[in-house]
C-alpha cells in the first residue's frame, strides 16, 4: 500500500487547500511548485467525469528527462494510473483523466475552443500570454458541476516589464513587494476577487465575492509564495553551521549567507551585522567582497 500523499506544510499546504478559484503559486527554483501542480488533480480523480489539463509552453518542457511527465510517474503509477505516452494522457481507475498539452504559439490556444475543463493547470505561467491564459480562463467549467472549476498555475518571479510575463506581475502586483520582488509575507493566501468584462482586459480587484458578482466574470485569487519559508529555512540551517563549527572554513560563506537570509525576510539590522562581520573578519576573501557589494546595495535602498 501506497504511503498516504500530503501537501508540505507551509506555502505548499496553502496553495493546495485554498478556497480560491485561482491559485498562482510563486517562488525560485527548488520550491515544490510543479511537485503542487501534480498533487492538485490527486483531491479529485475518483470522480470518474473529472478531468485536468496541465499546459507547458513547448512540449520538450513536459517530456525532458526529469519534466513534468517523468515527475508525474512517481505519483500516478502508484495510484493505479495508466498512461497513454503518446497523448500524454494518465487514466485512473474511476475514469478520470490527467492530460499534459503545449501552447507554443498563441493560436494554439484556439486547439480547445469547444472543451470544458474542471481544472487547468500552468506549468511557470509567466511563460504564456495573457491571451492564452484568459482563453483558458474561458474553458475552465464542470459540465458535470461535481467538481469546482479551478486554475492552479505555477510561476517564477519576473519583473513587470517582461516581455512575455510582465502581465502576470502587474496583475498579481497586490501580494508582491515591489522592491524585491517576492510575495509579501503577510499577503500570501489572502483570497481577492478579480471582475472582467468579457469583451476586454481591463479588471477590476475586489475584497470580497459579492462585490464583484455582478460583473460577467468574476473569480477568487490568492497567490502563494515559497520564498519566505526558504529564508527562513536556509537561515536556520547557515545558523546552525556557525553555532556547531564556529571555526570552520566555511564560516564565510554561512555569515554571508545567513546575512543575505535576513535580508530577504526584511531583517535589515540584523543583515547589516552579518554582512559587516564578514567584511571585518574574513577581510580578503571572496565572501568578503560578496558582502561589501551586498552592503552597498542596501545603502543604495536605505537600509
Amino acid at each position: 500500500m501506497p504511503d498516504p500523499i500530503r501537501p508540505q506544510r507551509g506555502p505548499q499546504e496553502t496553495a493546495l487547500t485554498s478556497p480560491a478559484d485561482v491559485v498562482i503559486f510563486g517562488g525560485a527554483a527548488g520550491g515544490g511548485k510543479t511537485f503542487s501542480l501534480l498533487l492538485k488533480p490527486l483531491q479529485f480523480v475518483d470522480i470518474p467525469t473529472f478531468s485536468a489539463v496541465i499546459f507547458r509552453r513547448e512540449s520538450p518542457e513536459i517530456t525532458n528527462p526529469g519534466s513534468l511527465w517523468d515527475e508525474s510517474s512517481r505519483l500516478y503509477l502508484d495510484l493505479g494510473a495508466s498512461p497513454n505516452r503518446q497523448l500524454l494522457e494518465w487514466r485512473f481507475p474511476s475514469g478520470a483523466r490527467v492530460k499534459f498539452a503545449h501552447m507554443q504559439y498563441e493560436d494554439d490556444k484556439l486547439a480547445w475552443k469547444s472543451s470544458q475543463i474542471p481544472l487547468v493547470g500552468f506549468d511557470q505561467l509567466e511563460s504564456f500570454t495573457a491571451g492564452q491564459f484568459w482563453y483558458m480562463l474561458s474553458r475552465n467549467r464542470d459540465p458535470s458541476g461535481r467538481v469546482r472549476s479551478h486554475v492552479f498555475g505555477t510561476c517564477n518571479p519576473v519583473p513587470a516589464d517582461d516581455a512575455v510575463g510582465g502581465w502576470l506581475r502587474e496583475l498579481i502586483s497586490w501580494w508582491i513587494d515591489p522592491g524585491t520582488g517576492l510575495a509579501l509575507e503577510a499577503r500570501a493566501g489572502a483570497v481577492r476577487w478579480l471582475a472582467r468584462a468579457q469583451d476586454g482586459d481591463a479588471v477590476e480587484w475586489y475584497d470580497s465575492a459579492a462585490a464583484a458578482a455582478d460583473i460577467p466574470l468574476f473569480k477568487g485569487w490568492t497567490s502563494a509564495d515559497t520564498a519566505v519559508e526558504r529564508a527562513r529555512a536556509a537561515l536556520a540551517a547557515f545558523d546552525g553551521v556557525l553555532k556547531d563549527y564556529p571555526g570552520a572554513r566555511k564560516s564565510p560563506d554561512a555569515l554571508l549567507k545567513a546575512g543575505y537570509c535576513q535580508y530577504e525576510l526584511k531583517r535589515y539590522a540584523a543583515a547589516r551585522a552579518s554582512l559587516e562581520r564578514v567584511t571585518g573578519d574574513f577581510a580578503g576573501t571572496q565572501a568578503a567582497q560578496d558582502a561589501a557589494q551586498r552592503l552597498g546595495r542596501m545603502a543604495t535602498e536605505g537600509h
